[in-house]
């Protein structure tokens, strides 16, 4: 039986605003009324999704005992056998596809906890710690480190840190090159900060903050010596690095940050208010993000795939709290979150084969709430918050 999330027509008039659309059977060709950014706004096609249920008719899905007492915060596989999980501030490792688990000793700064997990293979892998504070004036107190190791988890040592900054995420791509990206904060009257990018060739062991060379583009590509638009995610496309702002202004770089350019604006003045969680390509090379919020404008996701290079396609759902979403391929997305209808959640893994068209709710649990995912080859690992783990055998999903 399928359970249809419907919303009025009256009610989205309500709440998406001011809109301008073009009627093409169940989509909307949203125009939005902003000023173009460098005479190129992609136009966006948006449609609701919908989400069915789902019998489980085989072991695709298992989910194990409680591992530990904490909350399993985030999940990392860098093959079928080798894997890590931390909460807070303590790191689990496995070495056979998660039938038993190790704790690692990691030293981690007092105030500090474990914000990201990146291992590329076995051996060599990546922890961002942050501290956070309460109260933004004392911006100054804010650090970020970055850790590697060498040896699966064993032994840690700082390769980055700095204070006054907030690292959004790390990517490698391979073992040599990698990327951080975020946030430096310099002033609190009037408050201010600006984007933070940098670069490694040598796995960490120096690395080239391109930051100016960004933000110098930026403000040209605004027309402005000021804009508050911070980048939020970073992907490898080819021997590019693409990165994406809070406002979904798309820049490419093929020469470590060195030169930047423009590549698209994504604007949708019905869901300005979505933070944007994740970025990516998918297998034939068109880019993919997701949006989402849940505050006083409402609790909703927004899935973009691109269809050619100045046209996406837009599929969200309401009422539907954000933890995770990982790309598998084809058109397939795998989502953990919490469906609320005011009173009560159900967390649920849901799977979609269509870009988020329409979804299958696989697996719901009452008890806990469903975390980070972790993707390698054809399985899925889902850390919850009671200490537990959902594994998927993603070959066995469509055999249903």
């Amino acid at each position: 039986m399928k359970l249809f999330i419907l919303v009025s027509a009256i009610s989205i008039l309500l709440f998406v605003g001011k809109l301008t659309y073009d009627r093409v059977g169940a989509n909307m060709i949203i125009k939005s009324d902003s000023q173009v950014i460098a005479n190129k706004t992609s136009h966006i096609s948006s449609q609701m999704g919908d989400i069915e249920e789902y019998e489980q008719k085989n072991s695709a899905i298992s989910h194990s005992e409680k591992i530990i007492k904490d909350s399993i915060e985030h999940i990392c596989f860098s093959d079928q056998n080798h894997g890590w999980f931390a909460t807070q501030r303590k790191l689990f490792k496995t070495v056979d596809s998660g039938k038993t688990w190790q704790e690692i000793k990691i030293n981690i700064p007092q105030d500090a906890f474990i914000k990201q997990i990146l291992f590329n293979n076995a051996t060599v892998g990546w922890l961002v710690l942050q501290k956070d504070v309460s109260d933004i004036n004392e911006y100054n107190q804010k650090y970020a480190w970055l850790m590697k190791t060498s040896d699966g988890g064993q032994t840690w040592i700082c390769m980055y840190e700095s204070k006054a900054i907030e690292i959004n995420q790390i990517l490698f791509t391979d073992e040599l090159n990698g990327w951080f990206i975020g946030t430096k904060y310099t002033g609190i009257s009037p408050f201010t900060f600006t984007s933070i990018i940098a670069n490694t060739n040598n796995q960490g062991a120096d690395w080239t903050d391109v930051s100016e060379e960004f933000n110098s583009y930026l403000h040209e590509v605004a027309n402005t010596t000021y804009i508050n638009e911070p980048i939020v995610r970073l992907t490898q496309k080819n021997d590019s690095i693409l990165t994406i702002t809070s406002g979904k202004w798309i820049f490419a770089t093929s020469n470590l940050g060195k030169s930047w350019k423009y590549l698209d604006s994504v604007i949708n003045r019905a869901f300005d208010n979505t933070g944007l969680r994740k970025f990516s390509v998918k297998d034939d090379g068109s880019l993919w993000f997701l949006g989402s919020t849940n505050g006083d404008h409402g609790t909703w996701i927004n899935l973009y795939t691109q269809q050619t290079n100045e046209d996406w396609k837009e599929h969200f759902l309401v009422a539907i709290i954000y933890s995770d979403i990982e790309y598998l391929s084809k058109e397939k997305f795998l989502l953990s979150g919490d469906i609320s209808n005011g009173t009560t959640k159900e967390s649920v893994l849901l799977y979609s084969k269509n870009a988020g068209q329409s979804w299958v709710k696989i697996f719901k649990n009452n008890k806990s709430i469903m975390n980070d995912i972790a993707i390698n080859d054809d399985k899925a690992w889902i850390a919850c918050d009671d200490g537990t783990i959902v594994k998927i055998d993603l070959s066995k999903l469509d055999e249903e």
